[in-house]
């Protein structure tokens, strides 16, 4: 179902939040993609994600401090997170 939903968005309808971050990261080298995606995924448990980013805690804050100022997201919200996670689920994925 999930994969349902990733093809219907496709890559060329993000607008909102993500196309935001990603144009954001493009232009300043920033990762804020990689840091909603690890947030998202761990559910806000900030050591974990931070350890799939390999970064420290802190930095994982500082960095959605900073990603909140390129541009709000309410992540308290359920469905707000689940669009963002489909959104981001539906980017081409990149790396190894």
């Amino acid at each position: 179902m999930v994969e349902r939903a990733r093809k219907a968005i496709g890559p060329g309808v993000l607008g909102g939040p993500v196309g935001a971050l990603r144009d954001h990261d493009a232009a300043r080298g920033t990762s804020f993609l990689p840091t909603l995606a690890a947030w998202l995924d761990h559910f806000g448990d900030p050591k974990g994600a931070a350890a799939e980013l390999r970064i420290h805690p802190n930095t994982l804050r500082y960095r959605l401090r900073r990603m909140h100022e390129a541009t709000p997201i309410d992540l308290a919200s359920p469905q707000v997170r689940l669009a963002l996670r489909l959104q981001l689920a539906a980017l081409p994925a990149t790396g190894p």
